[in-house]
């Protein structure tokens, strides 16, 4: 399951002057996220980042959550290609 949020407003920590915060999260499916779920994200955010137009709202952030709700063996190419479906919809 893959949700996209923003553009919303940003923690002054995160916040970046010329371009959009892109965050991503990634839930497993029990407990709370490992050193897996981390690299998930970093390798989902990678990916995404740069189709993003970031630079069309400056000063806030775009959050992406993954939730594995079934691991099958492809929840790595599932939550790669989810947030992108999901960020087409959306107006960044």
């Amino acid at each position: 399951m893959c949700s996209v949020v923003g553009p919303a407003v940003v923690k002054i920590r995160q916040e970046k002057l010329d371009k959009a915060t892109v965050e991503v999260v990634a839930r497993p499916l029990v407990g709370l996220p490992g050193v897996v779920d981390k690299a998930r994200e970093r390798s989902i955010q990678e990916t995404l980042e740069p189709l993003i137009l970031s630079s069309l709202h400056p000063r806030t952030l775009v959050q992406i959550v993954v939730q594995t709700m079934k691991d099958d063996g492809c929840v790595s190419r599932t939550e790669s290609f989810a947030p992108l479906l999901d960020t087409s919809k959306s107006p960044c």
